[in-house]
């Protein structure tokens, strides 16, 4: 007597569908990353950049007193470049080269950072000048919004020191106080006591 064969159909369980379904999902956020350049990592690659070379340009004006750096911003294309105060439109030489010290995003150097774009607050011409002290050539502080369709950072020049800061949020952009009238009287106040033995 023969016995009647059974056929099985296995299937997967409910568990070991979940476990596949958290492998894939694990693997996409591995994998994803990857696949598209983050844009959020591109502007503080940008503001770290900008900052280097505003830092690098207060230094050759301290090294070189006679003639200062300024950094010009183009207000048609994302890019900046590095220039004499006597000729603002001629890039000096990048150190150690005869390149042109021009920064442009999503070319060159700078070839990674594309979609990236700037604005320049508090300064004339889309200029940051520095003077024979490495201190801004003005008298208010200058700032560099930087951004794409992620968000944006913002570079701040001192305009006292020349020093170089980068912050998540807008700096607030204040006019200098005006100079005090010799002639009005000052704010009354209490009184200031001295006690003396």
């Amino acid at each position: 007597m023969s016995r009647p064969s059974s056929t099985f159909r296995r299937a997967f369980t409910l568990i070991e569908l979940m476990i596949a379904m958290v492998v894939v999902a694990i693997m996409a956020v591995v994998v994803m990353p990857a696949l598209a350049p983050e844009d959020a990592i591109k502007l503080v690659s940008a503001s770290h950049l900008l900052a280097s070379d505003l830092e690098y340009a207060q230094s050759v004006s301290l090294a070189e007193p006679a003639d200062p750096i300024v950094v010009v911003f183009d207000a048609d294309a994302p890019r900046y470049w590095l220039a004499r105060a006597s000729d603002t439109e001629t890039p000096i030489d990048r150190p150690g080269t005869s390149d042109p010290y021009m920064m442009e995003m999503g070319v060159g150097l700078a070839g990674q950072l594309d979609g990236i774009e700037f604005e320049v607050a508090n300064v004339s011409d889309n200029t940051i000048p520095y003077d024979a002290f490495g201190r801004l050539d003005q008298l208010d502080n200058a700032f560099v919004r930087i951004h794409n369709h992620t968000g944006e950072i913002f570079v701040s020049i001192s305009a006292s020191t020349g020093s170089v800061s980068v912050v998540k949020q807008s700096p607030p952009v204040v006019a200098p106080d005006p100079p005090a009238d010799p002639i009005s009287p000052l704010p009354e106040s209490e009184p200031i006591i001295v006690k003396t033995r």
